[in-house]
């Protein structure tokens, strides 16, 4: 069984052997709340026949590491309490292939294409050369802001050029960045043309300027759910709080 104080006791070592331990850490943190603690070691070195001058060497993790119980909210499936080193930026993982119903292992297609636009035509570089930050509360107010009854410029479907065409926006509104009214967005129609995604700029609309803060992609329900519930799944599974930092990577 694993002890806080493994190696407890005497080790006579002779040249060549060693000694090994193994400790867990625990933590139960209460639902909802996050702690952070680091942990520290002290070995008491002696030898015999000879004189040592300092016995003890003590170190600590440089990492802090934090335990929480607080992205229940996100999935369904995410663990209850767990551990994370909070010094590492989570990173959101998208994938450019094409989307296909019911395969566990599909792309994000028209999704990720739009937040790739975002990220090298737009000046923000939202989630490559900038971090967003995790919004846990109000993204319905955000998205509703950026494709909904909050925009002044209202969506419009073009479902003859997508099938069940959806407004996606990046920044998500699961961000702090996210939520910018969608009037201000670049809107663009990805397109799947030779193995790449094309962007096109809506018929009758000046083409899309590279200092919008945010994009609107035209993008199919299902890739659109497909790539919020990626995003949800890796809140969970990177633990990302509530105004964490995180990065987005579009492969």
């Amino acid at each position: 069984p694993a002890l806080t104080s493994p190696w407890w006791g005497n080790k006579t070592l002779i040249k060549g052997e060693y000694a090994s331990g193994h400790v867990s850490y625990s933590s139960n943190p209460a639902p909802d709340t996050s702690v952070e603690f680091t942990t520290s070691y002290t070995l008491y070195v002696s030898a015999p026949g000879a004189e040592v001058v300092d016995r003890t060497a003590n170190w600590s993790n440089p990492w802090k590491i934090r335990c929480d119980d607080a992205v229940r909210d996100v999935s369904t499936t995410a663990p209850a309490p767990g551990c994370v080193f909070p010094q590492y930026r989570p990173v959101v993982e998208m994938s450019l292939a094409p989307y296909v119903k019911d395969d566990p292992n599909s792309g994000q297609g028209a999704a990720a294409a739009t937040y790739l636009f975002a990220q090298t035509r737009l000046v923000d570089g939202w989630g490559r050369d900038t971090p967003l930050t995790r919004a846990k509360y109000g993204q319905e107010i955000r998205r509703a802001s950026t494709c909904e009854g909050g925009s002044t410029k209202p969506f419009v479907h073009l479902d003859a050029l997508v099938p069940d065409d959806s407004c996606d926006e990046y920044p998500f509104a699961t961000s702090y960045e996210g939520g910018t009214n969608g009037a201000l967005c670049a809107e663009i129609i990805p397109q799947w043309e030779n193995g790449v995604w094309v962007p096109y700029a809506v018929a009758g609309e000046p083409d899309p300027d590279p200092f919008s803060p945010c994009v609107r992609g035209h993008v199919p329900q299902d890739a659109n759910s497909s790539a919020g519930s990626k995003v949800r799944w890796a809140f969970a599974k990177e633990r990302v709080l509530d105004g964490e930092k995180f990065w987005v990577n579009i492969s």
